[in-house]
């Protein structure tokens, strides 16, 4: 299975949020409500399900970070 990330080439922010992960494949939720399968190795360290990831592109350039998880309230 071919596990390929469409990205747009425009600069921009946006983010994501991975909803499952299962071996070395990780299902993402996009911005526009698409659900994709990204190799966890283009995803940084430490995600879980659940967590959310912010695309940078600059120039060309992509850039991604792991967002603090939203701890709930008692």
């Amino acid at each position: 299975m071919a596990v390929t990330a469409r990205m747009t080439p425009m600069d921009g922010e946006s983010i994501i949020t991975v909803v499952e992960i299962r071996e070395r494949v990780a299902t993402v939720l996009l911005p526009g409500g698409a659900l994709e399968q990204w190799s966890v190795a283009s995803l940084p360290e430490g995600i879980l399900e659940g967590s959310r990831v912010r695309l940078t592109v600059t120039a060309g350039d992509l850039e991604v970070y792991l967002l603090p998880r939203k701890l709930p309230v008692a």
